[in-house]
């Protein structure tokens, strides 16, 4: 007799009763017993219709046969089954879903049904082999199993039954595309690679690669509603460090750094500036550096052999203008003697600016002189037009002329001086201050932030704040303050993201006294305040774990996640996990051998049915116990 229970029941292959075959239950509500090639009984098939061949027209549906009972093929007519072979028993790990059988004859029938009650739900492997379950105890059945049998059975119908729930998953027949003969491997992987969700380009996690070991190097990330006082860690000086000791401009403790103008020398003058180096076509170019005077001086000569332009160019004068000063006046003295006039054009001079204003030049005509040694006063104002521009300039004399018949040009140059004067500018330094100590978490909801300015000036003029860096915004004015003191500024509407406050450089300015006047400006310190609030999620993400397992694998059994971490705030973290695609596997074939009956008591040979390749276990992750945990 062949019955299937409540459960649907599909067997790879052939079934065959000297009885009957049943599907369990009550009609319609039977269980569904198919088979993927012949099924042939000399007895009944019940109920009808809940007993088919998988393939109609390829299998057979053979009820009510006729011929003579097949015979035992148990043993000794098969000699490939095994010696007799106990009921394994239910693991004991309740991690452990694999119960392991292995070929051969196996007789106990109440161990069979007490597994299959007990230990339901598990993964059950029947090992590559010959199976012969030949029972012979017939006791009844306990109630209480995992068994689709109803109470009221009579008793007998109970006998030689053996009863598989409906979640259990049996798994057998021959392997293809995996190997049977396996040693179980325990083994831990660790990722080769970990990333922290970004916000505005920051790693939510520093150092999130300290993540991915288990090894108290941790990555910590911060929340929270703060009110932190940041302080900038470098201090720069502009105008060629006119705050000496600008590093002490940092942190308001009373550690001071102080700029001063000097009184009266910020108007002045500087007459007779000759140069110091002297080239070009004409000879002995040196002669021109200086105006001698007399009627007979060392100059420069220039004769002209014939047509062409010649020309001195005289650099290297001093430098004697503040940076910032207003350019008053600038004069170029020229003192030159043309002979035969008529042949030569008016003369040209040449600036050339300064290299701190960008170089760049201006041509000036000039008259030539009527006769005799002439001085030309040239206004090189409009080209030399600041301090910049003055500094390091330089001056060309160029002439152009030719000869005719045997009158040829003569020109000659005693020398080029200048005179300059100026006013004191209303002269800028400042401090920039950037490079904020410990940087507020990103991202957070930034609502107010203060800088605080302690600072003292005596110029006159009110100093100024200005903001740049990740935002720009100012000049905020600051009001002018005898004795050290300090002022408060809101920024929140410039600083309204944590990643431009952690970005943003604070620059103090203060301008000289107007009129060349004595001042000072100092500043104390610069610090800014900012409240913020945060409850955003943030993560790591771990991958490339090494060392990969090897592909293919018999079965997976367990998969379980160790996390060391530690929390405060008041909420619960979590984990995901993000399956790699598998790569497609040929299922299991499972091959049935014909089942038959002895006369003197029943006997089945079968493989089971393929009910699943394989079953991953991935249980929740958690801290492994008695593990120590450390910052998240």
């Amino acid at each position: 007799m062949a019955d299937s229970v409540w459960a649907d029941v599909t067997v790879d292959g052939d079934v065959v009763s000297n009885g009957t075959v049943r599907a369990a239950g009550w009609w319609i509500f039977s269980g569904l017993l198919t088979a993927q090639g012949d099924v042939r009984a000399r007895g009944a098939c019940t109920p009808a219709g809940r007993i088919t061949e998988e393939s109609p027209g390829d299998g057979t549906l053979q009820c009510d046969a006729a011929g003579s009972p097949l015979g035992d093929p148990g043993i000794p007519s098969r000699t490939d089954v095994g010696g007799d072979r106990a009921v394994p028993a239910c693991p004991s790990d309740p991690d452990e879903d694999l119960v392991v059988f292995e070929p051969g004859r196996y007789r106990d029938l109440e161990s069979l049904n007490e597994l299959f009650g007990d230990c339901h739900a598990h993964d059950f492997w029947f090992k590559p082999g010959a199976y012969l379950f030949d029972f012979l105890d017939q006791g009844l059945l306990p109630i209480s199993l995992e068994c689709d049998i109803a109470e009221w059975e009579w008793p007998a119908r109970q006998q030689y039954r053996w009863c598989v729930g409906d979640d259990a998953r049996l798994v057998g027949g021959t392997p293809q595309g995996w190997s049977p003969n396996f040693d179980p491997v325990d083994t831990s992987t660790r990722p080769a690679a970990a990333a922290g969700s970004q916000g505005d380009g920051v790693d939510h996690f520093q150092p999130v690669d300290d993540a991915r070991l288990i090894d108290d190097d941790v990555a910590s990330s911060r929340w929270g509603t703060g009110n932190p006082t940041l302080v900038p860690q470098s201090a720069t000086s502009s105008g060629g460090n006119h705050f000496p000791g600008v590093d002490e401009g940092r942190v308001v403790d009373g550690s001071v750094t102080t700029t001063a103008w000097t009184g009266g020398g910020g108007n002045g003058s500087a007459t007779g500036l000759r140069g110091t180096q002297a080239t070009g076509d004409f000879s002995n170019p040196e002669r021109a550096l200086a105006i001698e005077g007399g009627n007979n001086p060392p100059y420069a000569d220039a004769p002209w052999p014939g047509p062409g332009t010649r020309n001195v160019v005289v650099t290297g004068y001093p430098s004697p203008v503040p940076n910032g000063a207003a350019i008053d006046s600038a004069v170029l003295h020229v003192r030159h003697r043309v002979q035969t006039g008529g042949l030569v054009d008016n003369p040209q001079i040449v600036v050339t600016r300064g290299p701190a204003a960008g170089g760049g030049t201006c041509t000036l005509g000039i008259p030539k002189p009527s006769s005799g040694w002439t001085v030309t006063d040239v206004d090189v104002s409009g080209c030399l037009d600041s301090a910049e521009a003055v500094n390091g300039a330089g001056f060309e004399y160029r002439v152009s002329g030719g000869c005719f018949l045997w009158f040829c040009p003569r020109v000659r140059l005693d020398g080029m001086e200048l005179d300059v004067s100026w006013s004191s500018p209303l002269d800028t330094r400042g401090v920039t201050l950037a490079d904020l100590e410990t940087p507020i978490p990103d991202p957070v909801d930034v609502t107010a932030v203060t800088l605080r300015v302690a600072h003292a000036e005596s110029t006159g003029t009110s100093p100024r704040i200005r903001v740049e860096g990740s935002a720009t915004c100012g000049p905020l004015a600051l009001p002018e303050r005898s004795s050290l003191t300090t002022d408060t500024l809101d920024l929140a509407a410039c600083l309204d993201t944590a990643a431009r406050v952690n970005g943003a450089e604070i620059v103090y300015e203060a301008d000289g006294p107007a009129g060349g006047g004595a001042g000072s400006a100092s500043l104390d310190g610069i610090e800014l305040q900012v409240t913020y609030d945060s409850e955003d999620g943030r993560s790591v993400t771990l991958s490339s774990y090494l060392p990969a397992l090897p592909d293919p694998v018999q079965r997976v059994d367990r998969v379980a996640l160790r996390v060391r971490h530690a929390e405060t705030g008041g909420t619960t973290p979590g984990s995901r996990s993000t399956p790699a695609d598998p790569a497609p596997r040929a299922a299991p074939s499972t091959s049935t051998s014909r089942p038959g009956a002895s006369a003197s008591r029943p006997s089945c040979c079968a493989s089971p049915t393929a009910a699943a390749a394989s079953r991953v276990s991935t249980p929740a992750a958690s801290t492994p116990p008695g593990g120590s945990t450390g910052p998240a």
